[in-house]
Protein backbone atom coordinates (compact mmCIF):
# COMPACT_ATOMS: atom_id res chain seq x y z
CA UNK A 1 0.00 0.00 0.00
CA UNK A 2 0.85 3.41 -0.85
CA UNK A 3 1.87 5.09 2.42
CA UNK A 4 2.14 8.82 2.56
CA UNK A 5 -0.52 9.61 3.56
CA UNK A 6 -2.55 12.74 4.66
CA UNK A 7 -2.73 13.78 8.70
CA UNK A 8 -6.27 12.44 9.38
CA UNK A 9 -8.37 12.83 12.22
CA UNK A 10 -11.14 10.35 12.58
CA UNK A 11 -14.35 11.61 15.01
CA UNK A 12 -17.11 8.90 16.02
CA UNK A 13 -18.81 7.99 19.18
CA UNK A 14 -16.67 4.44 18.75
CA UNK A 15 -13.43 4.06 18.27
CA UNK A 16 -12.25 1.59 15.21
CA UNK A 17 -12.07 -1.89 16.59
CA UNK A 18 -14.41 -5.32 17.32
CA UNK A 19 -16.83 -4.30 19.75
CA UNK A 20 -19.77 -4.15 17.14
CA UNK A 21 -19.80 -4.05 13.08
CA UNK A 22 -19.40 -0.35 12.59
CA UNK A 23 -16.12 -0.01 14.67
CA UNK A 24 -15.20 -3.43 12.92
CA UNK A 25 -15.76 -1.86 9.32
CA UNK A 26 -13.60 1.54 10.19
CA UNK A 27 -10.69 -0.92 11.48
CA UNK A 28 -10.32 -2.19 8.32
CA UNK A 29 -10.58 0.96 6.37
CA UNK A 30 -7.88 2.51 8.54
CA UNK A 31 -5.88 -0.77 9.39
CA UNK A 32 -3.57 0.13 7.07
CA UNK A 33 -2.70 3.49 7.23
CA UNK A 34 0.06 5.10 8.78
CA UNK A 35 -0.87 5.11 12.56
CA UNK A 36 1.64 8.57 12.69
CA UNK A 37 -0.96 10.12 10.76
CA UNK A 38 -3.69 9.13 12.77
CA UNK A 39 -5.89 10.35 15.53
CA UNK A 40 -9.14 9.15 16.93
CA UNK A 41 -12.04 11.23 19.18
CA UNK A 42 -14.23 8.49 20.78
CA UNK A 43 -16.98 8.36 23.35
CA UNK A 44 -14.86 7.07 26.70
CA UNK A 45 -17.94 4.62 27.64
CA UNK A 46 -16.80 2.84 23.96
CA UNK A 47 -13.64 3.11 24.99
CA UNK A 48 -12.78 1.74 28.02
CA UNK A 49 -14.54 -1.30 30.21
CA UNK A 50 -13.68 -3.14 27.22
CA UNK A 51 -12.60 -7.00 27.36
CA UNK A 52 -8.90 -7.31 26.26
CA UNK A 53 -10.14 -8.67 22.78
CA UNK A 54 -11.53 -5.56 21.85
CA UNK A 55 -9.30 -3.31 23.21
CA UNK A 56 -6.50 -5.38 21.97
CA UNK A 57 -8.28 -4.85 18.38
CA UNK A 58 -8.11 -0.42 19.07
CA UNK A 59 -5.57 0.87 16.41
CA UNK A 60 -2.26 1.68 17.71
CA UNK A 61 -2.60 5.76 17.45
CA UNK A 62 -3.99 8.33 19.66
CA UNK A 63 -7.21 8.27 21.16
CA UNK A 64 -8.79 11.12 22.72
CA UNK A 65 -12.17 10.04 24.78
CA UNK A 66 -14.75 12.42 25.67
CA UNK A 67 -17.03 11.58 28.73
CA UNK A 68 -20.90 10.20 28.59
CA UNK A 69 -23.71 10.49 30.97
CA UNK A 70 -24.27 6.93 29.25
CA UNK A 71 -21.63 5.63 31.42
CA UNK A 72 -25.07 5.09 34.06
CA UNK A 73 -26.53 2.20 33.06
CA UNK A 74 -29.96 3.31 34.11
CA UNK A 75 -33.54 1.28 33.82
CA UNK A 76 -35.12 1.18 32.19
CA UNK A 77 -33.28 2.17 29.25
CA UNK A 78 -36.04 2.87 26.80
CA UNK A 79 -36.76 5.97 29.13
CA UNK A 80 -33.40 6.71 30.11
CA UNK A 81 -31.21 6.82 27.42
CA UNK A 82 -33.06 9.61 25.21
CA UNK A 83 -32.56 11.86 28.18
CA UNK A 84 -29.01 10.61 28.34
CA UNK A 85 -28.35 11.22 24.49
CA UNK A 86 -29.66 14.64 24.73
CA UNK A 87 -27.62 15.70 27.64
CA UNK A 88 -24.68 13.92 25.82
CA UNK A 89 -25.57 16.63 23.03
CA UNK A 90 -23.88 19.17 25.23
CA UNK A 91 -20.46 17.70 24.27
CA UNK A 92 -20.49 18.82 21.11
CA UNK A 93 -18.82 22.55 22.37
CA UNK A 94 -16.33 20.46 24.45
CA UNK A 95 -15.20 18.24 21.40
CA UNK A 96 -14.77 20.92 18.58
CA UNK A 97 -12.53 22.72 21.48
CA UNK A 98 -10.49 19.87 21.95
CA UNK A 99 -10.67 19.52 18.21
CA UNK A 100 -8.85 22.92 17.20
CA UNK A 101 -6.60 21.85 20.38
CA UNK A 102 -5.36 19.21 18.28
CA UNK A 103 -5.52 20.03 14.46
CA UNK A 104 -3.23 22.78 15.45
CA UNK A 105 -1.31 20.73 17.00
CA UNK A 106 -1.19 17.80 14.44
CA UNK A 107 -1.60 19.91 10.97
CA UNK A 108 -4.68 17.81 10.70
CA UNK A 109 -5.30 17.94 6.84
CA UNK A 110 -8.84 16.13 6.42
CA UNK A 111 -11.48 14.81 8.92
CA UNK A 112 -13.55 11.66 8.96
CA UNK A 113 -16.49 10.82 10.19
CA UNK A 114 -18.52 7.93 10.70
CA UNK A 115 -21.92 9.15 12.22
CA UNK A 116 -23.21 6.91 15.03
CA UNK A 117 -25.06 9.56 17.89
CA UNK A 118 -25.09 13.03 17.37
CA UNK A 119 -22.20 15.20 18.88
CA UNK A 120 -19.04 13.15 17.20
CA UNK A 121 -20.09 14.41 13.55
CA UNK A 122 -21.99 17.61 14.36
CA UNK A 123 -18.31 18.67 16.06
CA UNK A 124 -16.65 17.15 12.80
CA UNK A 125 -18.69 18.98 10.58
CA UNK A 126 -18.30 22.71 12.86
CA UNK A 127 -14.97 22.15 12.32
CA UNK A 128 -14.70 21.05 9.03
CA UNK A 129 -16.90 24.15 8.21
CA UNK A 130 -15.00 26.93 10.80
CA UNK A 131 -11.25 25.73 9.72
CA UNK A 132 -11.22 25.07 6.11
CA UNK A 133 -10.69 21.52 6.66
CA UNK A 134 -12.28 18.61 3.72
CA UNK A 135 -15.07 16.85 6.03
CA UNK A 136 -15.36 12.77 4.58
CA UNK A 137 -18.75 11.07 5.76
CA UNK A 138 -19.25 7.44 6.28
CA UNK A 139 -22.71 6.62 6.87
CA UNK A 140 -22.85 3.68 8.17
CA UNK A 141 -26.40 3.40 9.73
CA UNK A 142 -29.50 5.52 8.47
CA UNK A 143 -28.42 8.26 10.92
CA UNK A 144 -31.43 9.84 12.06
CA UNK A 145 -33.45 6.70 11.85
CA UNK A 146 -30.60 5.45 14.83
CA UNK A 147 -31.38 8.54 17.02
CA UNK A 148 -35.28 9.34 16.84
CA UNK A 149 -35.62 11.11 20.10
CA UNK A 150 -35.49 14.26 21.47
CA UNK A 151 -32.58 17.17 20.97
CA UNK A 152 -30.29 14.19 19.18
CA UNK A 153 -33.25 14.22 16.30
CA UNK A 154 -33.90 17.71 16.49
CA UNK A 155 -30.17 18.64 15.57
CA UNK A 156 -29.87 15.78 13.23
CA UNK A 157 -32.97 16.92 11.67
CA UNK A 158 -32.21 20.48 11.40
CA UNK A 159 -28.55 19.90 9.90
CA UNK A 160 -28.52 16.36 8.23
CA UNK A 161 -28.73 18.01 4.38
CA UNK A 162 -25.98 20.11 5.03
CA UNK A 163 -23.54 18.29 6.30
CA UNK A 164 -24.43 15.81 3.93
CA UNK A 165 -24.09 18.01 1.30
CA UNK A 166 -20.76 19.89 2.58
CA UNK A 167 -19.05 16.66 2.47
CA UNK A 168 -15.86 16.51 0.16
CA UNK A 169 -16.93 12.85 -0.24
CA UNK A 170 -19.72 10.42 0.81
CA UNK A 171 -20.14 7.06 1.44
CA UNK A 172 -23.10 4.77 2.29
CA UNK A 173 -23.46 1.08 3.35
CA UNK A 174 -25.07 0.03 0.91
CA UNK A 175 -26.75 -0.06 -2.90
CA UNK A 176 -29.86 1.01 -1.25
CA UNK A 177 -29.02 3.36 1.21
CA UNK A 178 -27.40 5.22 -1.84
CA UNK A 179 -31.22 5.30 -3.74
CA UNK A 180 -32.73 6.35 -0.88
CA UNK A 181 -30.17 9.33 0.06
CA UNK A 182 -30.79 10.84 -2.86
CA UNK A 183 -34.49 10.84 -3.32
CA UNK A 184 -34.34 12.12 0.62
CA UNK A 185 -31.31 14.85 -0.12
CA UNK A 186 -29.96 14.60 -3.07
CA UNK A 187 -26.74 13.84 -2.64
CA UNK A 188 -24.47 11.21 -4.50
CA UNK A 189 -22.99 8.59 -2.52
CA UNK A 190 -20.70 6.06 -3.23
CA UNK A 191 -21.15 2.10 -1.73
CA UNK A 192 -18.36 0.96 0.76
CA UNK A 193 -18.51 -1.36 3.19
CA UNK A 194 -16.36 -4.32 4.94
CA UNK A 195 -12.90 -4.83 3.60
CA UNK A 196 -10.95 -8.05 4.62
CA UNK A 197 -7.22 -10.43 3.73
CA UNK A 198 -9.81 -11.98 0.74
CA UNK A 199 -6.83 -14.10 -0.40
CA UNK A 200 -6.09 -15.68 2.97
CA UNK A 201 -9.84 -15.98 4.14
CA UNK A 202 -10.44 -18.13 0.87
CA UNK A 203 -8.14 -21.06 1.32
CA UNK A 204 -9.37 -21.30 5.30
CA UNK A 205 -11.88 -24.30 4.35
CA UNK A 206 -8.74 -26.24 2.52
CA UNK A 207 -7.10 -26.67 5.90
CA UNK A 208 -9.77 -26.70 8.27
CA UNK A 209 -12.78 -29.33 8.54
CA UNK A 210 -16.38 -29.46 9.98
CA UNK A 211 -17.00 -32.19 12.30
CA UNK A 212 -18.53 -35.24 10.82
CA UNK A 213 -20.73 -36.29 13.70
CA UNK A 214 -23.46 -32.99 13.39
CA UNK A 215 -24.20 -30.35 11.04
CA UNK A 216 -22.38 -27.37 12.69
CA UNK A 217 -24.51 -24.11 12.12
CA UNK A 218 -22.68 -20.77 13.03
CA UNK A 219 -23.42 -17.03 13.56
CA UNK A 220 -20.83 -14.40 14.37
CA UNK A 221 -21.26 -11.01 15.93
CA UNK A 222 -24.21 -8.91 17.12
CA UNK A 223 -27.32 -9.08 17.84
CA UNK A 224 -29.24 -6.12 17.95
CA UNK A 225 -33.28 -5.53 16.95
CA UNK A 226 -32.46 -6.05 13.23
CA UNK A 227 -32.29 -9.70 14.46
CA UNK A 228 -33.24 -10.86 17.57
CA UNK A 229 -37.20 -11.76 16.91
CA UNK A 230 -35.95 -14.09 13.96
CA UNK A 231 -33.08 -15.60 15.84
CA UNK A 232 -35.20 -16.05 18.84
CA UNK A 233 -37.42 -18.28 16.54
CA UNK A 234 -35.07 -20.27 14.69
CA UNK A 235 -33.39 -21.41 17.89
CA UNK A 236 -36.49 -22.20 19.41
CA UNK A 237 -37.29 -24.12 16.39
CA UNK A 238 -33.76 -26.00 16.84
CA UNK A 239 -33.68 -26.69 20.40
CA UNK A 240 -36.87 -28.75 19.33
CA UNK A 241 -34.85 -31.12 17.77
CA UNK A 242 -33.67 -30.91 13.64
CA UNK A 243 -31.37 -33.36 12.38
CA UNK A 244 -30.52 -34.58 8.43
CA UNK A 245 -29.14 -38.51 7.83
CA UNK A 246 -28.79 -39.37 11.62
CA UNK A 247 -27.01 -36.06 12.54
CA UNK A 248 -28.04 -32.96 14.81
CA UNK A 249 -27.94 -29.38 13.50
CA UNK A 250 -26.23 -27.73 16.28
CA UNK A 251 -25.80 -23.72 16.10
CA UNK A 252 -23.13 -21.94 17.77
CA UNK A 253 -23.21 -18.37 18.04
CA UNK A 254 -20.04 -16.28 18.85
CA UNK A 255 -21.26 -12.79 20.09
CA UNK A 256 -19.81 -10.62 23.29
CA UNK A 257 -23.01 -11.07 25.56
CA UNK A 258 -24.01 -14.95 26.26
CA UNK A 259 -27.82 -14.77 24.48
CA UNK A 260 -29.11 -16.22 26.83
CA UNK A 261 -32.93 -16.90 25.66
CA UNK A 262 -31.40 -18.39 22.69
CA UNK A 263 -29.84 -21.38 24.35
CA UNK A 264 -30.84 -24.87 24.62
CA UNK A 265 -29.84 -28.59 23.65
CA UNK A 266 -28.91 -27.47 19.89
CA UNK A 267 -28.08 -23.91 20.55
CA UNK A 268 -24.59 -22.98 22.02
CA UNK A 269 -22.69 -19.74 23.33
CA UNK A 270 -18.81 -19.90 21.11
CA UNK A 271 -18.08 -16.47 23.67
CA UNK A 272 -16.96 -13.29 21.82
CA UNK A 273 -13.11 -14.77 19.31
CA UNK A 274 -10.98 -12.13 18.15
CA UNK A 275 -11.43 -11.14 14.81
CA UNK A 276 -8.50 -12.83 13.31
CA UNK A 277 -10.22 -16.08 14.66
CA UNK A 278 -13.49 -15.59 12.95
CA UNK A 279 -12.14 -17.20 9.67
CA UNK A 280 -11.06 -20.87 11.43
CA UNK A 281 -14.38 -20.96 13.44
CA UNK A 282 -16.30 -20.22 9.97
CA UNK A 283 -14.44 -22.91 8.71
CA UNK A 284 -15.47 -25.51 11.16
CA UNK A 285 -18.81 -24.53 10.42
CA UNK A 286 -21.26 -26.69 7.64
CA UNK A 287 -23.13 -23.02 7.06
CA UNK A 288 -23.39 -20.04 8.11
CA UNK A 289 -26.83 -18.18 9.21
CA UNK A 290 -28.13 -14.40 9.09
CA UNK A 291 -31.91 -14.01 10.55
CA UNK A 292 -33.13 -10.64 10.03
CA UNK A 293 -36.61 -9.83 11.92
CA UNK A 294 -39.46 -9.58 10.35
CA UNK A 295 -40.80 -6.67 12.09
CA UNK A 296 -43.16 -3.81 11.72
CA UNK A 297 -41.85 -0.78 14.18
CA UNK A 298 -40.92 1.49 11.36
CA UNK A 299 -37.35 2.72 12.93
CA UNK A 300 -36.14 -0.93 12.84
CA UNK A 301 -37.67 -2.01 9.58
CA UNK A 302 -36.21 1.42 7.73
CA UNK A 303 -33.14 0.37 8.80
CA UNK A 304 -33.51 -3.06 7.84
CA UNK A 305 -34.41 -1.38 3.92
CA UNK A 306 -30.54 0.15 4.15
CA UNK A 307 -28.39 -2.21 6.07
CA UNK A 308 -25.96 -4.73 5.00
CA UNK A 309 -24.02 -7.07 7.87
CA UNK A 310 -20.25 -7.28 7.73
CA UNK A 311 -20.75 -10.89 9.11
CA UNK A 312 -21.80 -11.86 5.66
CA UNK A 313 -18.89 -10.54 3.79
CA UNK A 314 -17.10 -12.47 5.95
CA UNK A 315 -19.01 -15.96 5.44
CA UNK A 316 -18.52 -15.45 1.75
CA UNK A 317 -14.43 -14.60 2.05
CA UNK A 318 -13.98 -17.92 3.80
CA UNK A 319 -16.93 -19.78 1.27
CA UNK A 320 -19.10 -20.16 3.80
CA UNK A 321 -22.37 -21.96 2.43
CA UNK A 322 -24.90 -18.96 3.75
CA UNK A 323 -28.32 -19.43 4.75
CA UNK A 324 -30.27 -15.98 4.91
CA UNK A 325 -34.21 -15.41 6.35
CA UNK A 326 -35.35 -12.29 5.72
CA UNK A 327 -38.07 -9.93 5.16
CA UNK A 328 -37.75 -9.69 0.72
CA UNK A 329 -36.98 -6.16 1.44
CA UNK A 330 -34.01 -6.08 3.45
CA UNK A 331 -30.84 -4.51 1.81
CA UNK A 332 -29.24 -7.82 2.80
CA UNK A 333 -30.76 -9.77 0.66
CA UNK A 334 -30.83 -7.45 -2.58
CA UNK A 335 -26.97 -7.51 -2.05
CA UNK A 336 -26.31 -10.95 -1.27
CA UNK A 337 -29.01 -12.81 -3.31
CA UNK A 338 -26.84 -14.37 -5.38
CA UNK A 339 -24.47 -15.64 -2.95
CA UNK A 340 -26.45 -17.05 -0.60
CA UNK A 341 -29.76 -19.10 -0.58
CA UNK A 342 -32.60 -16.85 0.69
CA UNK A 343 -35.59 -17.77 2.52
CA UNK A 344 -38.24 -14.93 2.75
CA UNK A 345 -40.44 -16.19 5.12
CA UNK A 346 -40.60 -17.74 8.66
CA UNK A 347 -41.04 -20.92 6.84
CA UNK A 348 -39.87 -23.99 8.41
CA UNK A 349 -40.44 -26.09 5.77
CA UNK A 350 -38.91 -23.65 3.64
CA UNK A 351 -35.80 -23.20 5.97
CA UNK A 352 -35.25 -27.09 6.27
CA UNK A 353 -35.45 -27.18 2.48
CA UNK A 354 -32.81 -24.67 1.86
CA UNK A 355 -30.17 -26.38 4.74
CA UNK A 356 -31.03 -29.55 2.82
CA UNK A 357 -30.14 -27.89 -0.25
CA UNK A 358 -27.23 -26.38 0.73
CA UNK A 359 -25.76 -29.63 2.14
CA UNK A 360 -26.51 -31.98 -0.50
CA UNK A 361 -26.58 -29.93 -3.82
CA UNK A 362 -23.09 -29.68 -4.35
CA UNK A 363 -23.32 -28.15 -7.78
CA UNK A 364 -25.69 -25.01 -6.26
CA UNK A 365 -23.25 -24.54 -2.95
CA UNK A 366 -20.05 -24.32 -5.73
CA UNK A 367 -21.98 -21.73 -7.68
CA UNK A 368 -22.96 -19.94 -4.32
CA UNK A 369 -19.21 -19.86 -2.93
CA UNK A 370 -17.51 -18.37 -6.73
CA UNK A 371 -20.55 -16.06 -6.61
CA UNK A 372 -19.32 -15.00 -3.25
CA UNK A 373 -15.49 -15.10 -3.93
CA UNK A 374 -16.20 -12.89 -6.67
CA UNK A 375 -18.24 -9.90 -5.24
CA UNK A 376 -15.45 -10.22 -1.87
CA UNK A 377 -13.17 -9.84 -4.60
CA UNK A 378 -14.91 -6.79 -6.52
CA UNK A 379 -15.72 -4.57 -3.57
CA UNK A 380 -14.34 -6.11 -0.22
CA UNK A 381 -10.66 -7.08 -1.04
CA UNK A 382 -7.46 -5.31 0.06
CA UNK A 383 -7.18 -3.91 -3.76
CA UNK A 384 -10.32 -2.38 -3.31
CA UNK A 385 -10.02 -0.72 0.16
CA UNK A 386 -7.05 0.96 -1.92
CA UNK A 387 -9.15 2.12 -5.00
CA UNK A 388 -12.67 2.80 -3.06
CA UNK A 389 -11.31 4.54 0.24
CA UNK A 390 -7.76 4.69 1.08
CA UNK A 391 -6.66 6.48 -2.62
CA UNK A 392 -8.54 9.78 -1.52
CA UNK A 393 -6.23 10.35 1.52
CA UNK A 394 -2.99 9.84 -0.29
CA UNK A 395 -0.99 12.86 -1.02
Amino acid sequence: MPGVYKQLLFMSDYPPGTVAGAPVIVRQLLRHYDMEKLDVFCCRTWHENQKPVVTQSFLPCPHTTFESVKRFDLRPRRFFSPIQSSIDCGRIKTIVAKGKEVIAKRGVEAILTAPYGCEFSMAAYYLSKELNIPLYVFITDDWDKANPYLLPNWIIDRHHTDFLKHAERLWLISPSMIRVYKERFGVDGEFMHHFLEADACKTIRQELAPPDDKIALVYTGSINNMFESTMQWFCDWLNQGLEFDGKPVELTIYTQQEPTSYLGPAVKWGGFVAMEEIPQKLAQAHLATILISFTDHPVISKMIRTSIYTKTIDYLATGTPTLVVSPPYAAEVEYFKDATSVVTAMDKEAVKAALLRLLKDAEYTKTLQQAGFDLVEQRHSRTALQRIFLRHFEK
